[in-house]
């Protein structure tokens, strides 16, 4: 199918906010924090790409598709895998894609491969599924996970077992990742509250 797609990646977001004091001012981080692709890191569906669907670098190293045309993720997406990066926290994608190979393309153009230690991209009704093979691999609880994603049905499914899931509107920013990680933060502090009086 031919879209004629928008692939402007400003964010209505403060991208000066300074992240580095956020994790000193947090009780708990989690041990893995997972995102969506389309419309959560970039601000597209890939399987809506017209066919074939092909990505590459140009000579001045932008990545484009096979008409031409620039494709750029969210503004802030790269620096807040960065910042996941440098603070040692793993990061994995769960995305309901049917073009796993053209999402890995872009993954690997935009120079992500380093940050995504999990990737579960399959078309599936749940993305329970993906988290299912993400704990099964990484051997983190769903309650040590953070998820984000675009769409309400997967927040509310992936809550339902634990997972502390985070809804963004126009794809990540600095804010989301900051309002979710204090979000992670204060639900492991009710959880582990809830245990002890429980014990």
């Amino acid at each position: 199918m031919d879209m004629d797609m928008d692939m402007d990646t400003d964010t209505d977001t403060d991208t000066d906010t300074d992240m580095e004091p956020l994790l000193d001012t947090l009780t708990h981080v989690p041990k893995l924090v997972i995102f969506d692709l389309d419309y959560t890191l970039w601000p597209f569906w890939v399987d809506s790409f017209p066919q074939p669907i092909q990505f590459q670098k140009d000579s001045s190293g932008k990545v484009i598709d096979y008409r031409g045309r620039e494709v750029k993720p969210y503004c802030d997406s790269h620096n807040i895998l960065l910042f996941l990066q440098s603070h040692n926290i793993t990061c994995g994608v769960a995305s309901r894609t049917e073009e796993k190979v053209a999402a890995e393309q872009l993954i690997t153009l935009f120079g992500w491969d380093k940050f995504f230690k999990y990737k579960e991209m399959f078309f599936v009704d749940s993305k329970i599924s993906h988290f299912d093979n993400i704990r099964t691999k990484s051997e983190i609880d769903l309650e040590d996970m953070l998820f984000f994603d675009d769409e309400p049905r997967n927040i509310y499914e992936v809550q339902r077992f634990g997972v502390v899931a985070y809804l963004v509107e126009d794809g990540i920013t600095m804010r989301n990742f900051i309002e979710g990680m204090i979000k992670f933060s204060d639900k492991k502090t009710e959880y582990l509250a809830s245990m002890e009086k429980n014990m």
